[in-house]
């Protein structure tokens, strides 16, 4: 048995019946005292969330208003996911297309990712940009179409090919 064997998990909800609260528990020491741990969530109008704190950043925002939540989320008005902040993985920007397919992305690096996709919107090519760097290629993608390919296995309209920097798969 761990540790943590007959420690309880509650969760709170709004009155939406999203989950603003959760509180798990944790031991240092076997059979110690149980130690409470608080993630909080906020949500926007729509049902999204917009802000996450884990117990660490909550702790340091009750005393620093300033401190930020593990993870922000700003949406468009069609609910596609436009600009996040996390302390873990930084600031990812994306710019949506009409299907709601990524077109545009940018880090907190600097770095630039653009996806070109077929006219049945799948993914055909992939360019990154760094900071000061040369624009590249970085993936590749290849469908099947009638006449190519394998014949016995059906693979009009599959993914076929996939270049990379790990290599091709085919």
């Amino acid at each position: 048995m761990s540790m943590d064997h007959k420690t309880p998990t509650l969760i709170a909800v709004d009155a939406r019946g999203l989950p603003v609260r959760s509180v798990g528990y944790c031991r240092n020491v076997e059979h110690g005292p149980a130690q409470r741990r608080i993630n909080r969530s906020r949500f926007d109008m729509a049902r999204r969330a917009v802000k996450q704190w884990d117990p660490r950043l909550w702790a340091l925002q009750r005393t620093d208003e300033t401190a930020p939540a593990n993870l922000s989320a700003i949406y468009s008005l069609s609910g596609a996911t436009l600009h996040t902040d996390s302390v873990d993985a930084g600031i990812q920007t994306g710019l949506p297309g009409l299907a709601d397919e990524g077109l545009l992305g940018w880090d907190g690096r600097g770095t630039q990712r653009e996806v070109l996709y077929d006219n049945l919107l799948r993914p055909v090519a992939v360019f990154e940009q760094g900071t000061s760097q040369p624009r590249r290629c970085t993936e590749r993608m290849t469908y099947g179409y009638p006449g190519q390919g394998d014949q016995d296995h059906n693979q009009h309209g599959q993914l076929i090919r996939h270049d990379d920097p790990a290599g091709t798969l085919v």
